[in-house]
């Protein structure tokens, strides 16, 4: 993400709240070398946290979130 100056996971899910894609460690870009994170599969939320995040929790496809 442009302008971070920490690397990220990204953890992307679906309309049922699933998980369905995650990139880790991704490192802090400038305007001239952002890559563009897209998952594979439709995703309607995405969230963006500090690296390690999905390691340290045990984040994995289909783990699901709920609102509260």
């Amino acid at each position: 993400m442009h302008e971070m100056r920490f690397s990220l996971d990204i953890i992307w899910f679906n309309a049922n709240r699933q998980v369905v894609f995650i990139e880790q460690d991704l490192p802090p870009c400038t305007p001239a070398t952002c890559t563009v994170y897209t998952p594979p599969f439709n995703a309607m939320y995405v969230l963006e946290v500090n690296a390690g995040f999905v390691r340290t929790n045990g984040v994995k496809l289909g783990d699901s979130f709920s609102f509260i």
